[in-house]
């Protein structure tokens, strides 16, 4: 009876310093993002944009007709999946910028979420910036831009 006891004692220490050491060993652990293809950098911020009603997405030029066709595919993606629909155009407290590297508003919203690229980006790469009341999508050409509309979904 004492070798049961004992065995089962020792069985329940065991489990919990299992559990502790588990637990222990994941907080310390990043949070490993899945993106096929897989970003040649990251970084991770502590920002929390809050998609809702008051969100919406805004194209830095209007008169793109590639922007606005990943836009309206961004929104019709978020209300099949989520159930909120969003507007294109406006103006909102929380904003999701669309647009190409060169334009005044991207380049200021970049410089206001501290994103300094130089010349790191390529025909087709881009940048997603978030923030708690923006979210700047912008790509290097067309093309990039959709890119980082993709990567946001």
């Amino acid at each position: 009876m004492t070798t049961t006891v004992t065995r089962t004692r020792i069985l329940a220490v065991a489990i919990v310093f299992l559990f502790t050491a588990t637990l222990v060993l994941s907080q310390g652990q990043t949070a490993k993002v899945q993106i096929i293809p897989a970003p040649k950098e990251i970084h991770a911020s502590e920002a929390t944009f809050v998609f809702g009603r008051d969100a919406r997405v805004i194209l830095v030029d209007p008169g793109s007709a590639d922007d606005r066709f990943a836009a309206e595919d961004f929104v019709d993606d978020l209300r099949q999946t989520t159930g909120l629909s969003l507007k294109v155009g406006g103006h909102a407290r929380h904003e999701i910028l669309i647009g190409q590297m060169d334009l005044p508003r991207i380049q200021q919203a970049l410089k206001r979420a501290s994103v300094d690229l130089g010349q790191k980006l390529t025909g087709e790469g881009y940048v997603v910036a978030v923030s708690a009341n923006e979210v700047v999508v912008a790509g290097k050409t067309a093309a990039g831009t959709f890119y980082g509309i993709q990567t946001l979904k």
